[in-house]
């Protein structure tokens, strides 16, 4: 047997709750949204439960990650928004009867995985919306082909669009007195510049000795930023690109040539003062136009960015929320790639939760990482896939033959759900005549662009 979790978006009038031998079928509403879902035999508690919160929250998502940053289910339940109540607050009791408040999901980090079409940005951006109107919590999107822009803007958020031509410039340098990880802020810098100038020079090719002469660079350069409590603008790449050249070693001069391309050359968006606002609540970082010479740089600068936002929201007790769509672009180089694993591994203890969205399966799965971090998530929305993605998942996620069903040939908002090693099938439907599906929607001719 199996459960079909339904997202119904509708007008409707009457409150109906019945329940058969063996059947869970309960129904929610309010305002202009219907949830059904329908629980049957053959699952155990914790699908039943995950069936019930899909229609109570309208995310089961949301809630799964507030469980993980508050402990266990219990609490979760405890913080649902306000509005759920009467015949809701019901059903939540006899949640709470079918719980083990000892489980604890491992981590909040997911995936949604789909091929183009299948509706998996759209639900991202549903999400999206709603933990933008329903909590306080930061939102920062990795934004490599300009899905999320519009949604941004509508939600009084920021979008900043790099490009190597744009007005619009990062300090790759950028630092305040709570980066890096409860560590001298100084410390976590200099690793990145590192970092940085492996990806600039090319992997494996900076030496111990010149990795000397760029952190002790690095910290001639910050001392009097530092100096001054972080207040001030910080220093830029340029800056570092001077202070090699006064170095006596020819390696130093070495490192700027190598480097100048993108410090002092035509390339140099990442070597200016910032010049857009990096504090807003919701920001969607637009790489889509750094072209090739630019993208390994551009997402370790952005990715750094996020990171140290994260690590300043934790430090006020705030929750961020991280989106990364194409997901896969990021194991194209290596340094983002490795960056990005440990920010996966280490982001939960920040309060943070990541989701990676992707419709080229086959090449993420190319990278032993990538598979390590699908096979680890907690949370996973598959909606249709390909038929080569199909096999791989299957045997990556232990999917039946019976549930690949699900993920096969089916419309846009269909698949499954799969949560903590369990897996339900669902349908997500959204009125089409909304201002808020227009915004959400990447049809052409469905779609509002600003209007």
């Amino acid at each position: 047997a199996g459960q079909i979790a339904h997202f119904i978006c509708h007008n409707g009038k009457a409150l109906a709750c019945s329940s058969g031998s063996g059947c869970l079928h309960g129904r929610i509403q309010s305002q202009n949204i219907r949830l059904e879902c329908y629980v049957l035999n053959g699952f155990n508690n914790l699908a039943d439960l995950i069936g019930t919160v899909l229609d109570l929250i309208h995310s089961l998502h949301q809630l799964l990650h507030l469980l993980v940053a508050h402990g266990n289910l219990l609490t979760g339940l405890v913080r649902l928004p306000s509005c759920i109540n009467g015949a809701a607050g019901r059903i939540l009791s006899l949640i709470g009867d079918l719980v083990d408040p000892g489980r604890k999901l491992l981590n909040g980090n997911s995936f949604r995985l789909g091929v183009s079409g299948s509706g998996k940005s759209f639900s991202a951006k549903e999400e999206i919306a709603s933990i933008a109107l329903s909590t306080n919590d930061d939102i920062l999107i990795l934004d490599p082909e300009s899905e999320f822009g519009f949604l941004v803007q509508a939600l009084g958020g920021e979008v900043i669009r790099v490009s190597a031509t744009s007005d619009t410039h990062l300090n790759a340098m950028d630092m305040d007195k709570a980066y890096g990880d409860e560590r001298n802020p100084l410390i976590e810098k200099s690793e990145f510049i590192l970092s940085l100038f492996e990806q600039l020079v090319g992997a494996g090719n900076v030496s111990a000795k010149e990795k000397s002469i760029l952190d002790r660079c690095t910290y001639d350069v910050y001392r009097d930023y530092l100096a001054n409590h972080c207040e001030g603008e910080a220093p830029t790449l340029k800056e570092l690109y001077h202070t090699l050249l006064t170095q006596p070693e020819p390696e130093a001069r070495g490192l700027a040539l190598s480097s100048e391309l993108f410090i002092t050359g035509s390339l140099n968006t990442f070597a200016q003062h910032t010049n857009v606002d990096t504090k807003a609540r919701i920001i969607a970082y637009d790489i889509r136009e750094l072209g090739e010479q630019l993208m390994p740089i551009g997402m370790l600068v952005t990715l750094d960015a996020i990171f140290n936002r994260v690590i300043q929201n934790w430090k006020k007790g705030k929750t961020t929320w991280i989106f990364c769509d194409e997901f896969y672009l990021l194991f194209r180089y290596q340094y983002s790639a490795d960056f990005f694993y440990r920010l996966w591994k280490r982001i939960r203890k920040y309060n943070g939760l990541v989701t990676g969205l992707t419709q080229n399966v086959e090449e993420l799965l190319c990278s032993d990482t990538a598979r390590l971090m699908l096979a680890n998530s907690e949370f996973l929305i598959l909606l249709n896939q390909s038929a080569t993605d199909r096999e791989e998942l299957a045997h990556l996620l232990n999917i039946s033959e019976n549930q690949l069903g699900y993920i096969t040939n089916v419309a846009a908002g269909c698949g499954l759900i799969r949560c903590a090693g369990n897996i339900v099938p669902f349908e997500n439907s959204f009125p089409n005549h909304t201002r808020l599906y227009k915004l959400m929607t990447t049809k052409p001719d469905e779609a509002l662009r600003g209007r």
